[in-house]
């Protein structure tokens, strides 16, 4: 995440270097193009709440998984001797194929949104050309064309790290609260305490 966000400041002076290039060698026709790449890029920024979910429950399925296969661990001498081998198998295995189907659905949504993003600069071309030539008549120059394809592909890259940044930052921030709230756990046993008419009594 943070090498992404390294990238972030570079991405951003790009896509403004691109909208401007685009507006001057294709004037609003190019406008409706943009609303389509930034409203894709919207889109990418909205499912990272949900990748968001499912890395937390990645992580949820994980922590059951270890504390499973640390209490077998630990009492592994029992588990010899009673022949229990089977049922902690069992047990364990059914957990890591709970968190593989987390994996795998943490991983499909994070390539399909990059995959959204490099499919952006294709459908804002084909938007952008539509509206340059069939609606307002211009004439489809050579120079015109190739320039705005260009332009939209070397945007492809800022509008697949922003949003994959984005994602970065709020699973480093779930990850950092784990931490945070294990750490404030309080690990020890609440003290029973013995009733103050009690300790009067032992006193007198």
């Amino acid at each position: 995440a943070i090498k992404w966000l390294g990238m972030t400041p570079s991405c951003v002076g790009g896509i403004v270097g691109g909208v401007v290039m685009l507006l001057l060698s294709l004037g609003w026709s190019s406008f409706i193009g943009l609303v389509v790449a930034f409203s894709v890029m919207a889109m990418n920024l909205r499912l990272s709440s949900f990748t968001q979910a499912a890395e937390k429950q990645n992580l949820e399925a994980a922590d059951e998984r270890v504390r499973l296969l640390k209490q077998t661990m630990d009492m592994m001498r029992g588990v010899k001797y009673f022949a229990w081998e089977p049922h902690c198998m069992k047990q364990i295995t059914e957990y890591r194929v709970k968190e593989c189907l987390v994996i795998r659905r943490f991983r499909a949504l994070q390539m399909f949104s990059l995959n959204l993003g490099r499919m952006s600069p294709v459908l804002s071309c084909l938007v952008t050309f539509l509206i340059y030539g069939a609606v307002l008549g211009n004439e489809l120059k050579a120079g015109d064309i190739f320039g705005a394809l260009l332009i939209f592909q070397s945007l492809r890259t800022s509008l697949i790290i922003i949003p994959t940044s984005f994602m970065g930052i709020r699973n480093v921030i779930l990850s950092m609260r784990r931490v945070e709230d294990y750490a404030l756990e309080s690990n020890l046993a609440a003290r029973a305490l013995l009733p103050e008419e009690a300790g009067g009594g032992a006193a007198g």
